[in-house]
């Protein structure tokens, strides 16, 4: 619904079909930041977003980055145990 200004806060949700997963084993993120010269997100900051309903992830992203803002969703193992998400090569990207 036409452009953001910096500082406004822009909603992000997720949609996601887990099968068999439950919300405890994944985590939804989004990364964003601003768009380089390459086209990729440069310093990508992560926040990750919370379950609202079944397989929505909603949250609202507040950034103070001036320019054209690029965003990626993800979803990522999550387990305590793990050192990093990506430890067992199943994490999953989306990118449109």
């Amino acid at each position: 619904s036409g452009p953001a200004h910096t500082g406004q806060p822009l909603k992000a949700s997720v949609r996601a079909k887990l099968g068999t997963l439950i919300d405890e084993e994944i985590a939804v993120e989004i990364l964003f930041g601003p768009i380089g010269a390459s086209g990729e997100i440069e310093n990508p900051q992560i926040m990750h977003l919370i379950a609202a309903a079944d397989g929505i992830y909603t949250g609202t992203i507040s950034s103070e980055i001036p320019g054209e803002l690029g965003i990626n969703a993800r979803i990522v193992p999550a387990h305590p145990l793990l050192l990093s998400p990506a430890e067992t090569g199943l994490s999953t990207y989306f990118c449109r």
